[in-house]
């Protein structure tokens, strides 16, 4: 099979304001024999100045991100599916360098991304989900509010560090491991909520005075005087609740705790 490139073009981008590329089930046949195949199949991306939203679903292929150019007015982007073939140095560099207005980043089940940086100031909301290959986070946005990390660093045996600079953080949502190394440079003094969920029963031991994966998340928003804890969990004794709430309670000052099972 030869190399096969997929170009988007766009006959006029002059009034597009939304974008969306999609390729479900078995719609299209890329798959390729990677004993035979040295690359993917390519997808080419092109800049679109005009576009306030872009969405690309597609799975079976390299995603090639425009290398000049500006998303001016780009407000929502959206990934599912696609392969960094750049281990992430493409797509931190389009959120940080071509994207002026981005609020919205949302990545979903995507390959390749070891490291990503995302430094826009305009960021209000961060989502990743399944980041496959995540081994170094660092977020720097002063007007950031939202974030979701679920199941990125639990899924690769690397070492892994999370750099997070986020003083105007009010919700963090953390469905996850921790990272292995974590430098802190700006958290807030108060935070809305805090989540985590589905947590595994070696999340909520503290044994032997090792950190548990529990209390390793927990690090995190060590620096947090308020904390909202919606903590969803399966059935434990009630010595496993004292151990999390006593744990809890020499960490922060203020603290309002709500388990579920």
């Amino acid at each position: 099979m030869p190399d096969v490139l997929i170009s988007v073009r766009v006959a006029t981008q002059r009034d597009m304001t939304r974008f969306g590329f999609f390729v479900y089930g078995e719609a299209v046949n890329l798959e390729w024999d990677e004993e035979e195949e040295e690359e993917a199949p390519a997808l080419q991306m092109p800049c679109f100045p005009t576009v306030k939203e872009f969405t690309l679903a597609i799975r079976g292929v390299d995603l090639r991100l425009p290398t000049t150019g500006t998303f001016a007015k780009l407000t929502k982007m959206y990934f599912f599916g696609v392969n960094f073939s750049d281990d992430g140095n493409g797509i931190s560099d389009i959120v940080t360098r071509s994207c002026p207005c981005l609020q919205d980043l949302e990545l979903h089940m995507t390959e390749g991304l070891k490291v990503l940086f995302v430094v826009p100031q305009s960021v209000l909301s961060l989502r990743l989900i399944k980041i496959l290959d995540l081994e170094q986070l660092v977020v720097m946005a002063c007007k950031l509010t939202e974030m979701q990390v679920v199941k990125c660093f639990a899924l690769t045996t690397e070492p892994t560090s999370m750099l997070p600079s986020l003083p105007a953080l009010e919700q963090l949502h953390w469905q996850d491991s921790s990272p292995g190394e974590i430098d802190y440079l700006s958290l807030p003094s108060h935070i809305l909520k805090l989540t985590l969920i589905e947590l595994p029963a070696s999340y909520l031991v503290l044994y032997e005075g090792h950190r548990s994966h529990f209390t390793s998340i927990l690090q995190i928003i060590r620096r947090i005087g308020t904390v909202h804890l919606d903590m969803p969990v399966a059935p434990v004794s009630t010595m496993h609740i004292f151990l999390i709430l006593r744990y809890l309670h020499c960490i922060y000052m203020k603290l309002v705790v709500r388990i579920t099972t």
